[in-house]
């Protein structure tokens, strides 16, 4: 009589399928549990060894002269932030083998979006797959936005950068349109590309696919939500539910503040939203329609002036408070109006200038309706912000203020 040979576990929690089974666990007689609890031993001691030489460091006399002590702290407190997450992950791995549960890791972002993690955190999840059988799947765009840091030094050694990001830039993941013309011009065995789009309308998407995916992008949404504003009264042109809204108002600092206002495109963009809260012919709730606008001081004055209207509050915010979010309307504010001031935003990549991940999901918010109020003679000196000029110019979605010369257009050495 034959009987199968028991699978390796923690003394009695199977591992087979790694969908462990309780029967009685003994984590430390498990030799599965003891390699990953190894490897986070070790990276937890990796990580205490780089504490103690950040801080010494820091303490340097070189250092210290050129360095703000705020941002020491800043550095130090992520430092010590993630060594608490990987103790965490370490014990919640433990508690979760003794109850012979599937263990998760809680390192991603809430969106799930693998593009948005500094590469500690994924590795905290990788770790704890390593072995000869581990497998390590990112799901993410790196199209989109990356981590967001507030640490300049941190920005300086490449934590901006994710690890899905910096993987797809390895040769091993390139795209190849020859070798793999058949399986979305990638390894199969090493890439997936999802093309399908569920969200917005064709001539929202439009640009977005052919600026970042290479033209791939196709069109499975509701026909019916992606087209309920292709007859609005205030579109420029009818069918084209794109609008991109000219002004050259001024952009303005209040007291010590740093941020940046614009009163005049303030106005306009409630005028946009008082027409999409009046309008009989269109059903919409506060929930459908979301403001973005890349400065705070901005975002302050839109809220403040649909309050004193007594209007619905609708979402107003940052590019990054609306990364994997969608609404049916987007609201554009780009605020800046000093021509004069081009070129440091583009070396310091302020607002929207200069930053081709914030521009993408900014614009790819949408379901049904994009509208962009801005300057164009300060925005067509990025060549992504160009592209959509252009697209709008072109498709008879652009109003308001007369438009640059071709002169200035063709002076944009980035186009």
């Amino acid at each position: 009589m034959k009987t199968n040979p028991r699978p390796e576990n923690c003394g009695g929690i199977s591992h087979r399928g790694n969908k462990p089974v309780n029967m009685g666990h003994n984590f430390t007689s498990c030799s599965i549990c003891r390699q990953k609890m190894q490897i986070i031993q070790k990276a937890i001691s990796k990580l205490s060894t780089v504490l103690v030489d950040l801080v010494i460091w820091l303490e340097e006399d070189e250092v210290a002269e050129g360095l703000v002590e705020a941002e020491a702290v800043v550095v130090i407190t992520e430092a010590v932030a993630f060594a608490v997450q990987v103790t965490q992950t370490t014990i919640d791995y433990q508690k979760t083998c003794r109850r012979g549960e599937v263990f998760r890791t809680k390192t991603e972002p809430e969106d799930n979006e693998a593009g948005q993690a500094t590469e500690p955190e994924c590795l905290i999840a990788a770790c704890l797959a390593a072995g000869e059988d581990g497998q390590i799947v990112l799901a993410g765009d790196p199209m989109q936005l990356g981590p967001v840091l507030r640490s300049s030094l941190a920005k300086k050694f490449g934590f901006e950068l994710s690890y899905l990001e910096r993987l797809i830039q390895l040769p091993l993941y390139n795209r190849n349109e020859t070798k793999f013309a058949d399986h979305g011009c990638y390894d199969p065995l090493l890439v997936t590309k999802l093309i399908e789009n569920y969200r917005s309308h064709e001539s929202i998407l439009k640009l977005s696919s052919k600026l970042f995916y290479h033209n791939e992008l196709e069109v499975k949404a509701d026909k019916a939500l992606i087209s309920k504003f292709t007859k609005w009264t205030q579109l420029p042109q009818t069918g084209f539910p794109v609008i991109f809204h000219g002004i050259r108002g001024e952009d303005l600092q209040e007291g010590n503040s740093p941020s940046w206002f614009n009163p005049v495109e303030t106005v306009q963009i409630i005028r946009y939203l008082q027409a999409l809260q009046s309008d009989p012919d269109v059903t919409l709730s506060p929930n459908d329609i979301g403001i973005i606008t890349p400065y705070r001081k901005q975002v302050e004055k839109i809220r403040l002036l649909i309050e004193r209207l007594g209007m619905d509050m609708v979402k107003v915010g940052s590019v990054e408070e609306f990364q994997g979010q969608e609404r049916q309307v987007i609201l554009i504010s780009t605020v800046r109006s000093n021509e004069g001031m081009i070129g440091f935003d583009q070396r310091h990549t302020l607002g929207f200038l200069s930053n081709p991940t914030r521009f993408n999901v900014a614009i790819t918010r949408a379901q049904s309706l994009l509208i962009v109020v801005g300057n164009p003679y300060v925005l067509h000196h990025d060549q992504y912000w160009q592209n959509l000029l252009e697209y709008c110019v072109e498709n008879g979605g652009y109003t308001g203020c007369q438009l640059p010369t071709a002169d200035s257009l063709s002076a944009n050495p980035d186009h």
